[in-house]
């Protein structure tokens, strides 16, 4: 049982089941709060274990603050390096030639560069999906620990723009069975380069090799495997190569086949 201090905002409770596997469910409980289009700036959740409000379980204290807002667009399959001027996030002092910050962020999958006073502040995200993700972002001075500022960050992962588009018109429904297709990958730097390849969709798409080095011009052939492919309609699978030292994109393939029963 819950009781919020301020009369206008409304607690709805729920249990969210999540299957863990076969013969496991588990069971989290959440409570969603209906607050007002202006909200109270403080207010207080006290927790009870019973339902005649005898004994205290948890308070927790509630601060809402108003936090400005960067959108970015970033794609899937590679790390992402999107510069955002300083001006945006925070302010400079003027008698300051550099500045060492720190930063605490609420997701591990975003690492921010060191920057410099008039240099840009660049974030490098890799996304896994095609998505929309908010997260924190904190700036600290660390000279000071001053918190210079706080933002949310709303991130907008898309697939990138193919390079190649590859297309077999039907596949038969796999079962336990698998199937094996290759496509050629050339180096097309005046060095020797290593390369990663991955897939979006692991489960579906094993590749061979994952990691692998080319002289200039030199070609190798990248097996694939297909399994799981056990429903009848049309499926969409990107296969990424990028560069090992800095991961960038250098090969976004699109596979899209149907399946026939």
């Amino acid at each position: 049982m819950a009781i919020c201090s301020h009369s206008n905002i409304n607690i709805d409770p729920f249990i969210h089941y999540h299957k863990k596997s076969e013969h496991i469910i588990e069971a989290q409980e959440y409570i969603q709060l209906h607050i007002p289009i202006i909200p109270p700036s403080d207010f207080y959740l006290v927790f009870y274990t019973d339902q005649y409000l005898n004994k205290v379980h948890q308070i927790w204290n509630i601060q809402i603050h108003s936090c400005p807002t960067v959108r970015l667009q970033m794609e899937v399959g590679y790390t992402n390096r999107v510069s955002v001027p300083i001006e945006n996030l925070i302010t400079v002092p003027k008698d300051s030639t550099s500045m060492d910050l720190s930063c605490y962020i609420s997701s591990k999958d975003i690492h921010l560069d060191k920057i410099q006073k008039n240099s840009p502040l660049v974030l490098c995200h890799r996304p896994l999906r095609p998505c929309t993700s908010l997260f924190y972002l904190n700036t600290i001075l660390k000279a000071s620990q001053e918190t210079i500022s706080t933002h949310i960050i709303e991130v907008q992962s898309i697939y990138p723009q193919p390079s190649r588009r590859w297309a077999e018109s039907t596949f038969p429904l796999l079962g336990d069975r698998k199937l094996l297709r290759r496509i050629p990958f050339k180096n097309l730097y005046f060095d020797r380069r290593t390369f990663s390849a991955h897939t979006s969709s692991p489960s579906l798409l094993k590749i061979h090799p994952t990691s692998f080095s080319l002289d200039p011009s030199e070609s190798l052939p990248i097996n694939m495997e297909f399994s799981n492919l056990d429903r009848a309609g049309q499926w969409e699978i990107y296969l990424f190569v990028n560069t090992a030292d800095d991961d960038k994109l250098e090969e976004c393939l699109q596979l899209v086949f149907n399946v026939v029963s």
